[in-house]
C-alpha cells in the first residue's frame, strides 16, 4: 500500500554535521569540505538509484555543479552552530515505477521549491530493503539556506522558509502530487494522506456516527474499521539503535518499533475482516432484493394481494414473511428465506466478534 513520509529536519554544525558531507552521503560522490578540510568519499556506496541538481531559472552554473554548490554553501556560513542545509526526506509509492517515482519528485521540487521560492535542490533517489521484505524506494532533498546569486550565496538567510506553515502546505502539496500520479497511473485503491493519525481517526469516528443517525449501518462499520486502524501509536524511529540492529544486536528501541508494527499490523488486519464482513452484508442484501423481484411473477403479486402479505423489518436485519399458501412458489421462496436468514446470521456473528474484538483494544487504552 501506498504510505506517506514528508519529514524535514535541519543540518547544524553545534551537532556535529556537514552539509558537505551529508551531500556527498546521499549522492554516493567523493566531496571536499573546505570548512573542515576533510575529504567524505562515499563512491562505493549502494542504493543510490540517481542525483539531479534543479535550480532556478538563471541561476549561476556553479549552483548545478554539487561540489561547487556545498563548497559555497558551507563557507557562506560563518558561525560555528550555523545551520548549513535543509532536508526533505519523501517515501515513493511502490505501485509506481522507478521512471513515474523520478518524475513525480521532480515535478514537486520545481513547482513547490524550485519555482515557488528561488531554492536549490540536490536530489537523491534511494532503494533500500525494509522490514516486509521489500523495496523501500524513497528520495532525500538537500537544500541550502540560502538563495543562489551571481558570484555566492545571499548574504542574508531565507527566514521566510523556516515558517510552519510553509511546512504545513509543502506536505499538502505532497500527498496532492502523489495522489495525482497515482490516479495518472490506474492506481485507484491507493491514496495517502498528509494529515496525522489523530486528527484522521477523529474525522473517522465523527463520520461513523454520523452515518449511523442516518441508518447507514453499513457505511458507519466501514468507517469504525478506518478509525481503529488508525488508533494505532505511530512509529518511533530507530535513531542510533539502527546500526545495532542491522548487525543483529537486539535494543530496547528497536523491540519498540518491532512491537507497534505488529500491532499495526493486527489492527489492519482485523479492520480488513470488519470491511470484508460488511461487504458480505451488503451482497446478501442485494441477492435477496433480487431474487425477491425475479420471483414476483404476475401470478404470485395476484396471490399476494389477495393474502395481504405483510413486510416485517426486525433491528438492522430487514425480514420477509410470506403467507401464500401451500403453492410451490411460496415454498420455494420460504427456503431461499430459510438459507439468507443462516447466511445474515454468520455475518452478524462474524461482525459481533471483530466488534468485540476492538472494544477489547479500547479498553486496554492501545493507541491513545
Amino acid at each position: 500500500m501506498a504510505l506517506y513520509r514528508f519529514s524535514v529536519s535541519m543540518h547544524a554544525r553545534s551537532a556535529g554535521r556537514s552539509a558537505v558531507a551529508a551531500a556527498a552521503y546521499r549522492a554516493g560522490a567523493q566531496l571536499r569540505d573546505p570548512h573542515t578540510g576533510l575529504t567524505h568519499d562515499y563512491r562505493r556506496r549502494r542504493g543510490v538509484l540517481g542525483t539531479e541538481i534543479l535550480a532556478p531559472a538563471g541561476a549561476p552554473a556553479w549552483a548545478t555543479q554539487r561540489a561547487s554548490l556545498w563548497a559555497k554553501a558551507e563557507l557562506a556560513e560563518r558561525r560555528k552552530d550555523a545551520q548549513t542545509a535543509r532536508e526533505i526526506v519523501l517515501s515513493l509509492p511502490r505501485e509506481l515505477s522507478e521512471a513515474q517515482n523520478t518524475a513525480l519528485v521532480r515535478d514537486f521540487v520545481s513547482t513547490e521549491l524550485v519555482a515557488a521560492h528561488g531554492m536549490v535542490a540536490d536530489v537523491a533517489w534511494h532503494a533500500a530493503h525494509s522490514a516486509d521484505g521489500q523495496v523501500n524506494v524513497h528520495a532525500h532533498l538537500l537544500m541550502p539556506t540560502r538563495r543562489v546569486e551571481a558570484n555566492g550565496f545571499a548574504a542574508k538567510k531565507a527566514r521566510e522558509w523556516n515558517a510552519r506553515e510553509l511546512v504545513v502546505h509543502w506536505r499538502e502539496a505532497w500527498a496532492a502530487h502523489v495522489n495525482a500520479a497515482l490516479a495518472a497511473s490506474g492506481v485507484t485503491a491507493e491514496r495517502v494522506d498528509h494529515r496525522s493519525l489523530a486528527v484522521r481517526r477523529t474525522e473517522a469516528e465523527e463520520r461513523a456516527t454520523e452515518a449511523r443517525v442516518h441508518g447507514d449501518e453499513e457505511t458507519a462499520l466501514g468507517y469504525e474499521a478506518d478509525a481503529h486502524e488508525l488508533a494505532r501509536p505511530p512509529e518511533p524511529k530507530r535513531g542510533r539503535a539502527h546500526p545495532l540492529e542491522a548487525r543483529g544486536v537486539i535494543t530496547d528501541q528497536g523491540a519498540l518499533v518491532r512491537e507497534i508494527r505488529d500491532e499495526r499490523t493486527r489492527r489492519r488486519q482485523l479492520a480488513e475482516r470488519l470491511r470484508a464482513l460488511v461487504q458480505r452484508a451488503a451482497q446478501a442484501r442485494l441477492q435477496l432484493g433480487e431474487r425477491l423481484r425475479q420471483g414476483l411473477t404476475p401470478a404470485l403479486l395476484a396471490s399476494l394481494r389477495e393474502s395481504n402479505l405483510g413486510l416485517a423489518v426486525r433491528g438492522r436485519q430487514p425480514g420477509l414473511a410470506l403467507a401464500v399458501g401451500d403453492g410451490e412458489q411460496a415454498l420455494a421462496r420460504e427456503r431461499e428465506q430459510r438459507r439468507e436468514g443462516i447466511e445474515r446470521h454468520r455475518i452478524e456473528q462474524g461482525l459481533q466478534r471483530v466488534r468485540a474484538a476492538m472494544r477489547r483494544d479500547r479498553g486496554r487504552g492501545i493507541g491513545r
